[in-house]
């Protein structure tokens, strides 16, 4: 399923998220979204969502969410892992 352009945004490095320093058990993310930046080959950075499947020690692995504007070689849908110190945002649907 293709994002819709409406979903997207541009932030300058200045505002752009930061590693939010996760101190919790990551299981409890399971379920749930967390935001990781993927650099771009010209060194731009593109910040996209991954759904975590599974945790094994202070890596989650997960479904990407977003279609890339700028990062080849991925598409939504794809298998990501993220480190503990890449996590720069949870969301979960009950802070909805």
């Amino acid at each position: 399923m293709k994002e819709p352009l409406s979903n997207i945004g541009m932030t300058c490095k200045k505002h752009a998220s930061k590693p939010m320093d996760y101190k919790g058990p990551l299981e409890d993310l399971i379920g749930k979204f967390v935001k990781r930046s993927f650099r771009t080959e010209t060194e731009l950075i593109e910040h996209m969502w991954v759904k975590v499947v599974s945790v094994d020690g202070d890596t989650i692995t997960g479904i990407l969410e977003n279609d890339p504007l700028f990062v080849k070689g991925l598409v939504c849908g794809d298998e990501i892992t993220v480190e503990r110190g890449q996590i720069e945002e949870v969301y979960k649907e009950e802070d909805q």
